[in-house]
């Protein structure tokens, strides 16, 4: 016997405007995703590059109709769309239209292109894209029909994660006894560490990397992430994480010297693999294996050298340069 948990909305009508954002998709460089889920992109396209809301197959018609049923004008429902960044708790409104119009409603809505939500700066944790349509007005309470202001109607949620932020870069707040126990001075801000953890794991454990930040920086970046300085900061925090993987990964390689005969991709799914990637790409051509390859064994041979290959994708010079404003 198998059971099913489903959130459903008391109106009449809704499951109409529900099938509407159940034929949106998102797009990226090379894939696209329908009804949502969860994208996993690489480093240099979460920070950089836009993703695309697509409603081509939405029946905007079903609006209509929906309203009808509830008692609605279209004009009092919105399309919105928010981008959210579920570890920092912040929320940025990147589209709204209301559906006065719905013959012009569109078909693809482009996120990060001009200008770039806070949570797609923040490479640790993801970004949340939800899509509502929701009462922009209060009405007069009326049974079974949404009456409040952003009274959702239907919703639909997309998960855009980078590489390694859905394997282990969570910040934790650090407290003084983590510092203790951790072996760490008292104005330690930040400390990364995989304890025990293999980072030639295939199948690592989603909080494998411990990326501890003072709870007063943490409180602090999460008012200030789109600022220089905060882009600044979390750059740094990323590449603090990618060097205690290479750590690690030291250590491993001199346990187990065998490791370094072996290619790169014979190691996919893990943290190694994962850092590869996030400079020579995740294509499966020849010509991308071998640059992944090429970085494996500079990670071997030169791990300083591969962790400012890293620190070079994440575009923080910029961001460092940014920070101090305008002083020559």
């Amino acid at each position: 016997m198998s059971s099913e948990v489903r959130l459903v909305r008391p109106f009449v009508g809704a499951d109409r405007f529900q099938k509407i954002l159940d034929h949106s998709s998102l797009r990226s460089l090379d894939r696209s995703i329908e009804g949502g889920g969860e994208v996993s992109v690489s480093l240099d396209e979460y920070l950089n590059y836009p993703f695309t809301l697509s409603f081509g197959d939405a029946d905007w018609s079903q609006a209509s109709t929906g309203a009808a049923e509830l008692g609605l004008d279209p004009a009092d429902i919105d399309l919105l769309v928010l981008a959210a960044a579920p570890r920092l708790r912040f929320v940025d409104t990147v589209f709204r239209m209301d559906l006065g119009d719905l013959a012009n409603m569109p078909e693809e809505v482009e996120i990060g292109a001009a200008e770039r939500p806070r949570a797609l700066r923040a490479p640790h944790g993801g970004t949340d894209l939800r899509i509502y349509l929701c009462l922009n007005r209060s009405l007069e309470p009326r049974p079974l029909s949404p009456w409040r202001r952003g009274s959702w109607l239907a919703s639909q949620e997309y998960r855009v994660r980078s590489d390694l932020s859905g394997t282990g870069f969570v910040p934790i707040r650090m407290t003084d006894d983590d510092r203790e126990q951790l072996g760490v001075p008292d104005e330690v801000a930040r400390f990364a560490t995989l304890d025990d953890g293999d980072p030639f794991d295939r199948e690592p454990p989603s909080d494998i990397v411990k990326l501890y930040v003072d709870g007063e920086l943490l409180d602090r970046l999460a008012v200030a992430a789109s600022t220089p300085v905060g882009k600044h900061i979390q750059r740094q925090l990323f590449v603090d994480a990618t060097s205690a993987i290479v750590f690690a990964a030291q250590g491993r390689l001199a346990e187990e010297p065998t490791l370094r005969s072996q290619h790169v991709d014979d190691f996919a799914g893990s943290l190694v693999h994962k850092l590869t990637e996030v400079i020579a790409g995740k294509a499966t051509d020849s010509s991308t294996c071998e640059l992944r390859q090429v970085e494996f064994r500079r990670l071997c041979d030169q791990p300083t050298s591969f962790i400012a290959q890293v620190e070079a994708k994440t575009g923080m010079r910029r961001d460092m340069l940014d920070s101090f404003g305008d002083v020559r």
